[in-house]
């Protein structure tokens, strides 16, 4: 297959963002369903490979577990909030309820809980990219496993 180049004219706009979540499942699934709503999607297993991800891809937006081994999702929104400021963090959860301290640190925008539909997924996301503070990021699609 022949790649070119494409002028800026032809370039999509595409919004990126990091899945962070332990299980494998769970990750594949919102990976998944943001390539099908036209993000770009980069997945980390655990708060440690985020930080990796985000430092190399600088996304629009963060999707992070609350509850993983080692450095849980709270950590990560602290390192998050230090290093990358205005960075909006979707917090993702099983919990049916949560602490109200959770969704307010800084960075938080909103959160979702699992299982969550295609629609619960998109409406998050609309809501947290107004609160993006640059352009969205020129991609296509991460070839990555």
């Amino acid at each position: 297959m022949e790649l070119t180049r494409l002028t800026a004219h032809q370039r999509v706009q595409t919004y990126t963002v990091v899945v962070v979540d332990d299980d494998a499942q769970v990750r594949r699934f919102l990976a998944s369903a943001l390539v099908a709503l036209g993000y770009v999607a980069y997945p980390a297993p655990d708060a440690d490979s985020a930080l990796e991800e985000i430092r190399l891809v600088q996304p629009d937006v963060v999707l992070c577990d609350i509850t993983m081994p080692g450095h849980d999702g709270v950590w990560l929104v602290q390192q998050i909030v230090a290093e990358w400021p205005g960075l909006p963090i979707v917090l993702v959860t099983a919990l049916t309820e949560l602490n109200a301290t959770l969704t307010l640190q800084p960075g938080v925008v909103g959160y979702l809980v699992k299982p969550c539909s295609l629609e619960d997924l998109r409406t998050v996301l609309t809501r947290a990219l107004p609160t993006v503070g640059h352009t969205p990021s020129t991609s296509a699609v991460d070839t990555r496993s």
